[in-house]
């Protein structure tokens, strides 16, 4: 009878966990601050070549329209078009929900609903678009390191009001948002002319937070040759246990280490040599991300 309980407990205590990731959290970590960054690469099909740009959107400062607080939204991009920052918008975060307001209108818009469950769908209408609404499913909800904090990821589908089925796959992060970008919470059959955007890199008061390990880059575009040139180059002596540094390096930049669970293992924030001792770091497999004012390199290595 005692080994019954044990077994009745240990399954009621799985069921309330499974519970837990099925449904959303309470209480999520906020979205909508101020100083934090969004960088999202956009590959824009052109004639005979396709054009690589930067999105890069920042919230600063407060405002208030219509008696309701928002967070100004400002964008800009790394070629191509606006080079300097432009006002394009307003977020307000209330209790798990986001909701983007253009500047040219006057009504909100649902970018993200972190109250829901596996399984739960919404309708999201974006008035800013001529293709009106998408559906929005939740498909799975685990929970990983992003950085050095848990996250919920939520795995998202949708479609169109005048089709069956669910299609357009994306991921939202709990506290950051989509994987293709900020205002690219969910996506429409209607849209064309480019591929899907995908965020890059998501930095908080200038500290990366999210790197997307597909690229190692926060910015990309059409003259990134010439821009790569610029940035210092990392190597890891494997007999030393050492990461090293070459090339131009901006006094005291910042080093993060993240092993491939997305946990950030080791941090110094005010690195002023040449070289980085890590005798103390497990065997394993890590990614580097060197970041300064100016530029972000990032390697990936083996320590024996």
């Amino acid at each position: 009878m005692k080994r019954t309980n044990i077994t009745t407990k240990t399954l009621l205590f799985l069921l309330l966990a499974l519970a837990g990731t099925a449904k959303a959290q309470n209480t999520h970590l906020s979205v909508v601050k101020d100083s934090i960054e969004y960088n999202t690469l956009f590959v824009i099909q052109g004639y005979p070549i396709w054009y690589y740009t930067t999105q890069t959107l920042t919230m600063v400062g407060d405002t208030t329209l219509d008696g309701v607080s928002y967070k100004r939204l400002y964008e800009k991009f790394s070629s191509l078009f606006n080079l300097d920052y432009e006002l394009i918008g307003y977020v307000r975060e209330i209790p798990n929900k986001v909701y983007y307001r253009p500047i040219d209108q006057t009504d909100d818009y649902l970018l993200y609903d972190f109250d829901l469950g596996v399984g739960d769908s919404t309708f999201m209408y974006y008035g800013q678009y001529e293709w009106g609404g998408v559906y929005v499913r939740v498909d799975s909800i685990v929970s990983k390191f992003i950085g050095d904090t848990i996250r919920n990821c939520y795995y998202v589908s949708s479609r169109d009001e005048g089709y069956q089925n669910w299609a357009f796959l994306n991921t939202w992060i709990e506290g950051i948002g989509a994987l293709q970008g900020f205002l690219n919470s969910c996506q429409s059959q209607q849209i064309g002319g480019y591929s899907w955007p995908q965020l890059l890199c998501y930095k908080d008061h200038g500290e990366i937070l999210y790197i997307n390990h597909k690229y190692y880059t926060c910015i990309i575009d059409s003259y990134d040759s010439v821009e790569e040139n610029e940035n210092p180059n990392l190597f890891f002596d494997n007999s030393r246990s050492m990461l090293r540094f070459t090339g131009h390096l901006d006094p005291c930049p910042s080093v993060s280490i993240f092993n491939l669970m997305g946990q950030r293992v080791f941090f110094n924030g005010n690195l002023c040599n040449d070289h980085l001792d890590l005798n103390d770091l497990k065997q394993g497999l890590y990614i580097a991300v060197l970041q300064s004012e100016k530029s972000v390199s990032c390697l990936k290595f083996i320590k024996n």
